[in-house]
């Protein structure tokens, strides 16, 4: 009876429909397996019942296959780390072996709490005439609802990979489809948060950027230059933990006090995140740069952020040559030592 209440108030859990303007199948299916009773101790996972495939394979048998197929489903077919359990596995080889004849397929999911697009070209996982594409989307509540309240008083909830709460939008057309990403209460534009210090000290080691690009992916560049007139210089892709996220998450946990809202969940990892190394060898003063980020639709976006840089308090710098050679000769004389 897990799915009484929707049906009730809402209608059958496994449906489709066409949209004819861009000639698309919309598959809707309930991917959740409850109640278990494999000893796991879980309360779900997921999965496709018999039920389910039966209604997929019977309703995509009176779709053209000229046209486009769009799976909706809560949980995603590709898990965040990878793993899949065998049982799942299997049901979801049977459903795409059922959506392989079509001309294209997208998946859209949730469940995450995340956002990341899925490209799978793998022949021993999909099969169909052209690379399937999973869009796992952000969610309107963010990391559940935790985080500091914002200037309306409601949670800010970022996403534990950095990504502030919102929804997506898919615009379709017969010929090809864009997947738009909309930042709750923010202007469109706003599609990405930069990361670097205010302040920096000249010569030091290292001083890093790093761009979230919201709905990025493997398709997005993501560039910065010196204003202004620098040349481009494209960022790299890292798969690790939202900076940002965690200073929220740091200085919760640091304070003495307590702060308002809940804690965060732990950071998760980023699947669009880009990194490089700007400049140490400013002169002190304040210095601009913009950063620019392009997605798969050729569609641009720009951010410009300052970054001042002071002398060293203390003169350690980068040595010279003579300081070296200096360095060298006191090295090489013995030395002296004292009883204490």
């Amino acid at each position: 009876y897990s799915t009484e209440t929707y049906q009730r108030y809402f209608g059958p859990t496994n449906y489709g429909f066409f949209h004819g303007a861009s000639q698309t199948f919309f598959l809707v299916l309930n991917n959740i397996r409850t109640p278990l009773e494999d000893g796991s101790g879980q309360a779900y996972r997921g999965g496709l019942s018999e039920d389910t495939l039966a209604f997929a394979r019977n309703v995509l048998a009176h779709v053209p296959q000229d046209q486009r197929v769009i799976v909706a489903a809560h949980i995603p077919f590709f898990p965040e780390n990878g793993d899949i359990e065998p049982e799942a596995e299997q049901e979801r080889a049977a459903l795409f072996e059922t959506l392989k004849p079509f001309r294209q397929v997208l998946i859209l999911s949730g469940h995450t709490h995340m956002q990341r697009h899925f490209r799978v070209s793998d022949p021993h996982i999909w099969q169909g005439k052209a690379p399937l594409h999973q869009w796992v989307v952000g969610t309107a509540s963010g990391a559940w609802w935790s985080g500091a309240p914002d200037a309306d008083g409601l949670p800010e909830s970022l996403m534990r990979d950095g990504t502030p709460p919102g929804y997506g939008i898919l615009i379709l057309t017969n010929a090809d489809y864009r997947m738009d990403y909309q930042v709750a209460g923010a202007p469109a534009h706003f599609q990405m948060r930069l990361h670097a210090p205010r302040h920096m000290t000249t010569h030091e080691r290292d001083v890093p950027l790093y761009v979230n690009v919201f709905n990025g992916d493997a398709d997005t560049t993501v560039q910065v230059r010196y204003l202004p007139d620098g040349d481009w210089r494209s960022l790299s892709p890292v798969v690790s933990v939202d900076p940002f996220y965690k200073s929220q998450t740091l200085l919760r946990d640091l304070s003495p006090e307590r702060l308002p809202g809940s804690r965060p969940p732990p950071a998760a990892l980023s699947h669009h995140l880009w990194y490089a190394r700007l400049p140490t060898t400013l002169p002190p003063g304040r210095h601009a740069f913009e950063v620019r980020a392009i997605d798969a639709w050729g569609r641009e976006w720009t951010e410009r952020f300052e970054i001042e840089a002071h002398a060293p308090d203390y003169p350690y710098g980068r040595i010279t040559p003579e300081q070296v050679s200096a360095y060298r000769q006191i090295e090489s004389k013995p030395q002296e030592r004292s009883e204490p």
